[in-house]
């Protein structure tokens, strides 16, 4: 099974065309800005490293006067400002085949922490533009609501135009591009593009990211802004409900309606933009000369997102040279080393960051992960995928990484897999799966760990209804665990079933048997295989009643009420080799 860090690696890359530049070693004077969300180390002067920082800062301000999040739970976030584009050429990120792309600036995102590298003293519109979408979604994953995709793209792409202009921000400016492209390819109808997966999002549907920014463009300001509040409500009711039912709630309208509407909005032209005061607390920012250690700490991130890992190694090395007690260099060689497959190296490097006292979740979500790739049986049951220890280990593991960051969807992945197969769950393991459904409450895995767990105590009929939860349309469950689970509740019934047929002692306990096995049978959506093992099961209980019943004849003196019962069992087509030579052997007892 392979997890890894692919899992959790995003990039942005800010595709931007820029004169070529050969490699050059970066001049020592940095300086070090740290605001109240992020960090800097910069190369520009104090004052225009202040203009920037300043900048993001209120955009993050605009952002907070939208939506409510708790700083604390912001990722760390690393920016690094280079003087010009041949200093930062040595970062640029590379494509598959090794080559380096063309660009002025990149915004890379790990589960734990971002970092943003830019050339020059000022970006591009393009370059601003996707470094201001990629942070909405660095600023939105502090929260512990889960967002639909298309609101979290849609609302992006809307924000990604933010800009201060006499000390007020503005945003939501149309994004041409997108008018013109849905303009002649036209709207997907409402309810299809809400059923868009992140898979088809990203590689196949491109009206996506263009009907994304127009819905919810047109939910914030169209109509005089009168849909903003039926936005904000049909986002949060998809938290417990259905989308159907979430839509109709909210905007009390059809679905062909609001279609009529978004289309009528952008055929009319005419886009309302968002305005706010923000006041610049740049000053207020601490910045001095950048420490050797703060530099190389920064650079080091920012060559591991772009894949640059001979150059993360060698900023890991130094920061090692500079503290050799500290965790942080080994944390960046333990990702570099991750991303290029070297294993071994990576676990050497992950227990030297732990034993340094880490504080960065990321080291501990790799640990798991690794542990989860070189010990999950892809082959097997969900909840025989691990051995138990095993699963204990790596479920532990992750608590500590999410203890550091609990707004991590990924990690919940990693851990929800893991308690599928532990021996029982603790009162920390209920804790987190509590939080893993507030912050994923559409997450078919986190019903999948509670479904295992019910198994495990032998509430069977409550472990299957779980299951069939975590299954249903509205849930999202991985593809792979969606194919594998399909039989899985087969198997537990199969299992509980075998377990009673195995401690019948009487016709009683048989006709319980019977009457549970009726009501499987009853089951329409009952596979073919299923059918048949359920078929043989009443064989089995058919012959069994047999048996028992000339037991009962045979404890009653009627020798021949019980010889014809055991006879049936030699006559009967359908019972195997062993039943028939065993009721032969009962009949033959009978004469002597």
């Amino acid at each position: 099974m392979r997890h890894t860090h692919r899992w959790t690696d995003r990039i942005a890359l800010l595709i931007v065309l820029i004169g070529a530049a050969a490699p050059s070693v970066a001049k020592d004077e940095w300086i070090a800005l740290k605001a109240p969300q992020f960090e800097v180390v910069s190369q520009l002067s104090e004052k225009e490293t202040r203009r920037r920082a300043g900048e993001f800062a209120q955009f993050i301000e605009a952002l907070h006067r939208l939506y409510s999040i708790d700083d604390r739970a912001l990722p760390p976030l690393n920016m690094v400002l280079f003087d010009r584009s041949k200093v930062f050429a040595p970062y640029r990120p590379h494509t598959e085949s090794g080559q380096a792309q063309r660009v002025e600036g990149l915004f890379g995102r790990l589960a734990n922490w971002s970092v943003i590298g830019m050339a020059g003293s000022r970006g591009s519109i393009a370059t601003r533009r996707l470094i201001q979408h990629e942070a909405v979604h660095w600023f939105f994953s502090a929260s512990q609501v889960e967002r639909p995709l298309w609101f979290a793209e849609g609302f992006a792409e809307v924000f990604s135009t933010f800009e201060v202009k006499d000390g007020k921000g503005l945003w939501g400016e149309p994004i041409r591009e997108h008018v013109a492209y849905l303009g002649h390819y036209g709207l997907l109808p409402l309810e299809e593009f809400f059923a868009v997966g992140r898979d088809e999002a990203l590689h196949e549907n491109k009206r996506f990211y263009p009907q994304a920014w127009a819905f919810v463009h047109y939910g914030l300001f169209g109509d005089g802004g009168a849909r903003q509040d039926a936005l904000r409500e049909f986002v949060k009711l998809l938290q417990s409900e259905s989308r159907a039912s979430a839509f109709a709630k909210a905007f009390g309208l059809p679905y062909e309606e609001v279609d009529r509407a978004l289309q009528r909005y952008l055929d009319g032209g005419q886009y309302t933009m968002g305005l706010v005061d923000l006041p610049d607390r740049s000053a207020d920012f601490m910045a001095a000369p950048a420490s050797s250690a703060q530099v190389e700490f920064a650079l080091g991130r920012l060559a591991l997102v772009g894949s640059n890992l001979a150059l993360a190694h060698a900023h890991a090395d130094a920061l090692i040279a500079i503290a050799p007690d500290q965790p942080d260099g080994y944390a960046i060689k333990a990702q570099a080393f991750a991303k290029a497959d070297d294993l071994s190296a990576a676990r050497s490097a992950i227990a030297r960051a732990i034993a340094r006292g880490t504080q960065d979740a990321g080291v501990y979500q790799l640990d798991a992960t690794l542990q989860l790739d070189a010990n999950y049986r892809s082959d097997a049951w969900p909840d025989q995928a691990l051995d138990p220890a095993i699963a204990r280990q790596i479920a532990d593991t992750a608590t500590r990484a999410l203890a550091l960051r609990l707004a991590n969807p990924e990690l919940f992945e990693s851990l929800a897999v893991a308690l599928m197969n532990v021996t029982e769950l603790t009162s920390q393991d209920e804790h987190l799966l509590n939080a893993g459904q507030r912050l994923l409450p559409r997450s078919g895995l986190m019903l999948l760990v509670r479904a295992a767990d019910a198994n495990r105590r032998g509430h069977v009929s409550e472990a299957r209804a779980l299951l069939r939860a975590a299954r249903a349309d509205d849930r999202v469950l991985p593809a792979r665990f969606r194919a594998a689970t399909g039989a899985l509740g087969a198997r537990w019934m199969v299992d509980e079933l075998s377990e009673r047929m195995a401690s019948v002692e009487g016709l009683e306990d048989l006709d319980a048997f019977d009457a549970m096995l009726e009501a499987e049978q009853a089951e329409a959506d009952q596979s073919d295989r299923v059918q048949k093992t359920l078929r043989q099961f009443a064989i089995d209980s058919r012959l069994y009643r047999r048996h028992l019943e000339a037991v009962v004849a045979l404890e009653a003196g009627d020798l021949e009420t019980a010889r014809v019962s055991w006879q049936s069992i030699v006559d009967d087509p359908d019972a195997a080799k062993s039943a028939r030579v065993s009721a032969e052997r009962s009949i033959r007892s009978l004469g002597e």
